[in-house]
């Protein structure tokens, strides 16, 4: 049972722990961890330094105790919260424990946040992988209908959408997750999506819709206890009063950004605000203002300074130089008005600096443009290395929906067709049942195939994730055997699509002779490494049968077939005591 807190609950926690000597026994253990686990994202977020020590010290406690769910959402806390202090490699480690421990689990409502929540947070770091975690974290809270999930997720798949520039898409998840909000009361997520859609709106050029959006949005956060999403408003107040040509109220507001962001510890917004300043000082020939708030932007950074960075510092410590030198000429000129000599000898001197400068800037665009004709020339060959091989998988998917889908489709048909001749016989319904069977098996190997079609690669965690729910829809219809999924692998590794249907139809073939012919009580699928190889095996403790004869068949056949198109090793073992299918691929 979760047991929820106050705000203040949550900060006297740590000089609980700190002062008291009392032993405690598993469920006080518990009930603490719980009610740290349910801290409001809002006070998170507004509180992320201390917030991040809280959490760290959850996870030890659940640990203490073997409290699995509690340890996995005190994982996901903490990835949250050193995510929004920048420390993007301890909040990706945190991320995929608290994964791990919730695929164990089969906890569906925080999978799909976590998926969606960690794709957004790399978003900016690589795009592909963002898309494709929250793709995976929306499409498991819509089968679900987890509405308050999906108030989030939408939100943010939206953002993702439009940094592909993809406006129109962005637009129409921004109004999905408003409208569900309206409906659940959301008062928290509500100016969230105000704002996507009104800085939509201002980037269009529509100011007073954007207003009224981020009016709106502001009646919202003035209710908060929080300052994290008053800052982000003021950002985007900012945002677009630089957009509306008054730069002077731009200015003021990122100011305000800033100091409220660093009272927070908001490093992102900090960062972004000395970018956007950096960008109106050069618009308007304020050189020595942009190379401060330049500076004071790469300090906010995470990682050390890049050439651009220095090439950027460059340019402005050249403009900055170069508006001292000016004003120092006028000086000069004033004083040396009677010095023709003099004054001479200054103006060809500031021609030569002028020249040099000249010089360099044609000299780094140059360079510059040769870069990205590399570049292209190297994305371009990598791209058709790539359409190459999504061809080929392809291919090899089209045959499999031919032969597999086809032949059961033929038999459908052609038990159609004789079904007019059944219709006096008393085995009508039998015939009828097994036909829906075949129409059932037929269905699920085309979502399959088609599942497998429409991705271009994979990997162990999505394979580990479809056999769960292979798992969950044979345990809502048959209560017997208890099927078992274990992930023992250390790392995630990378499938192609005819891989990961080939293994998936391996696993499923398996279990479902284990089904018929076993009378097994338990069935376990285990993900695992042995010497140097991946390895899936499947095992039940059932009655077993005689290789010999049984080999006579194409069962086997066909599973030892699925595992050469997958590159891999098949075995097969059994007796009394049960049956073992495994697969093995050298890593």
């Amino acid at each position: 049972m979760r047991i929820r807190t106050t705000a203040s609950l949550f900060f006297l926690i740590p000089l609980f722990y700190t002062t008291t000597a009392v032993a405690q026994s598993g469920t006080e253990v518990q009930a603490k961890v719980d009610s740290i686990n349910v801290t409001p994202y809002k006070f998170i977020v507004s509180n992320l330094q201390k917030s991040v020590a809280v959490f760290r010290e959850n996870v030890e406690r659940a640990q203490s105790i073997n409290y699995k769910y509690g340890e996995a959402l005190a994982w996901d806390k903490l990835a949250l919260a050193t995510g929004m202090s920048g420390n993007h490699d301890e909040a990706t480690k945190a991320t995929f424990n608290a994964l791990r421990i919730y695929e164990g689990l089969n906890a569906v409502d925080e999978l799909s946040m976590l998926y969606a929540g960690f794709g957004y947070g790399i978003k900016r770091r690589d795009l592909s992988s963002a898309q494709k975690y929250m793709w995976k974290g929306l499409q498991l809270a819509e089968q679900n209908n987890l509405q308050k999930n999906l108030t989030t997720i939408y939100d943010n798949y939206g953002f993702v959408k439009n940094m592909q520039g993809k406006v129109d898409s962005a637009m129409h998840y921004y109004q999905k997750a408003l409208t569900l909000k309206y409906a659940l009361k959301d008062t928290v997520g509500i100016p969230y999506s105000l704002n996507k859609i009104g800085q939509e709106f201002a980037k269009e050029k529509n100011f007073k819709a954007a207003i009224k959006y981020f009016t709106e949005s502001d009646t919202y956060r003035a209710q908060e206890e929080g300052d994290f999403g008053r800052c982000e408003n003021l950002i985007n107040w900012a945002e677009l009063y630089d957009m509306m040509g008054k730069e002077d109220l731009a200015i003021a507001y990122f100011k305000r950004g800033i100091n409220l962001g660093k009272k927070i510890a908001y490093k992102g917004a900090v960062q972004y605000c000395y970018g956007q300043l950096t960008k109106i000082y050069e618009e308007l020939n304020k050189p020595a203002l942009a190379l401060q708030n330049f500076k004071r932007e790469v300090s906010y950074k995470d990682s050390v300074v890049n050439v651009e960075t220095n090439t950027k510092i460059s340019e402005l410590k050249i403009a900055y130089e170069t508006e001292k030198k000016d004003r120092r000429i006028s000086e000069n000129e004033l004083a040396l008005k009677n010095k023709s000599l003099q004054l001479l000898v200054l103006v060809g001197a500031s021609a030569l600096i002028l020249g040099l400068l000249i010089f360099s800037l044609w000299y780094y665009r140059q360079k510059q443009a040769r870069l990205r004709k590399e570049l292209e020339l190297k994305t371009q060959l990598k791209q058709a290395e790539l359409e190459k091989k999504i061809s080929e998988e392809k291919l090899h998917i089209s045959r499999e929906l031919h032969d597999n889908i086809g032949s059961n489709l033929t038999f459908m048909i052609s038990s159609l067709d004789n079904m007019e001749y059944l219709s006096k016989e008393n085995s009508l319904q039998p015939k009828l049942q097994k036909l829906g069977e075949f129409g059932r098996e037929t269905i699920d190997d085309l979502r399959n195939s088609i599942w497998a079609l429409k991705k271009e690669d994979g990997d162990t965690d999505e394979l580990i994730f479809k056999t769960n729910d292979l798992k969950r829809k044979i345990s809502e219809t048959l209560p017997k055997p208890e099927i078992i999924v274990e992930n023992k692998l250390s790392q995630n590794y990378k499938l192609s699509s005819v891989q990961m249907l080939n293994l998936f139809r391996l696993i499923k073939e398996a279990v479902q002779n284990s089904i018929k012919h076993a009378q097994a009580s338990t069935i376990s699928i285990s993900f695992l490494e042995e010497a140097g190889s991946f390895g899936i095996k499947i095992m039940d403790d059932g009655i077993g049968f005689d290789s010999q004869i049984t080999q006579a068949g194409n069962g086997l056949e066909n599973m030892k077939k699925r595992c050469d198109d997958a590159g891999g090793r098949f075995q097969i073992e059994s007796s009394a005591k049960g049956t073992m299918v495994f697969f093995s691929k050298k890593l």
